[in-house]
């Protein structure tokens, strides 16, 4: 026991002094904004076109300092990752993909494997989502015929949900664009049974999904009840988590410094029971699973479409870019539209 908790706190240190380092985002975005204006530069000058719903709150300046950011404030690289980030989405259809019909029986069968979800904000207006991965059940999603596609699929709704929805209003409700999130992670009961190499292959394509087309999403991962068990696994997969979110994770062993910390994080009343707070857990993660359903339902049927998308324009000398909006919606539908490998899937789309 006592070796247990030594790794876990040593684990914790080491993630600590990681978060500890960095610097608040939006004045070392400020520090960059040369590259900002280099990087609407070139996307201006080779037309690149931006859908509306990949722009958190209608906020440009902060999607775009997402991608620097992620890409070390690079400009050539940001651009190769937004470019690829749109082909991606127009592929998998990500704009209007919670508009188009799904198999509800699958989403039933994942989340009653994947017991997650939001739980609410914490005081900076983060969106806070808890995790339990030691009751991920993998071998079942296996066994009864749950295939890679309609994981990621799954998770491509719920990222999108959180972009247009969960974000959307958090930036509302605090006045100013919130697009992180904050996440409660609950280590107990995590085995190495449960690291099959299906679970370890989703792992990696969901990791990736978020990396490659959601960067900077993350405020801050609170592992609790980490213990050696948990350090094992990590040391195998976290070579599949970017490096900006791996320097978010504090990890902490468990008893009463695991509590501690996440009391002093949100505050008794938005730690979930099975944690020793005040949250029913189970009550409010239904809330949030009918907030998920009730949006996607409305969108199913008032579908607007792919909306006009943004561009930017610059001057007569080519720079100074400005932001426009086209008009014509068929030419956003031209440049948008793209029919998802996934939701031609049978077990993904009704009819």
């Amino acid at each position: 026991m006592a070796h247990h908790t030594q790794s876990g706190t040593t684990f914790s240190r080491a993630f600590t002094r990681q978060t500890s380092q960095r610097k608040a985002y939006v004045g070392t975005d400020l520090e960059h904004a040369h590259e900002l204006s280099a990087l609407k530069v070139k996307i201006a000058k080779t037309a690149l076109q931006l859908p509306p719903a990949l722009v958190i709150n209608n906020d440009l300046d902060a999607t775009l300092y997402r991608f620097l950011r992620a890409r070390s404030y690079n400009v050539d690289r940001a651009y190769a990752m937004l470019e690829k980030c749109l082909q991606w989405r127009q592929r998998v259809g990500a704009d209007t993909v919670l508009e188009q019909p799904y198999d509800t029986r699958l989403a039933a069968l994942i989340r009653s494997c994947r017991t997650s979800s939001y739980i609410g904000y914490d005081h900076k207006h983060h969106p806070i989502f808890v995790e339990r991965i030691g009751k991920l059940d993998g071998r079942r999603m296996e066994r009864e015929g749950v295939a890679d596609e309609d994981l990621l699929a799954y998770h491509l709704r719920e990222m999108e949900f959180m972009g247009q929805v969960v974000l959307a209003e958090a930036s509302a409700a605090a006045g100013h664009t919130v697009d992180r999130t904050v996440t409660m992670m609950d280590a107990h009961g995590l085995s190495l049974a449960q690291l099959t190499g299906f679970s370890q292959r989703i792992f990696r394509l969901l990791a990736g999904m978020d990396s490659d087309n959601y960067p900077e999403c993350c405020d801050a991962i609170y592992v609790v009840n980490a213990g050696t068990t948990f350090t094992a696994i990590w040391r195998l997969l976290s070579p599949f988590v970017d490096k900006g979110t791996r320097d978010k994770i504090r990890v902490t062993s468990g008893g009463k410094h695991s509590q501690q910390v996440l009391f002093d994080a949100f505050g008794a009343e938005l730690v979930p029971n099975f944690l020793h707070g005040q949250l029913d857990y189970e009550a409010v993660r239904q809330q949030w699973l009918n907030k998920m359903d009730a949006a996607i339902g409305e969108r199913q049927k008032h579908p607007k479409g792919p909306q006009p998308p943004i561009v930017l324009q610059v001057d007569a000398n080519g720079q100074h870019p400005q932001q426009q909006q086209q008009q014509q919606v068929q030419s956003a539908r031209s440049s948008f539209t793209g029919a998802s490998h996934w939701q031609h899937r049978p077990s993904i789309a009704a009819g």
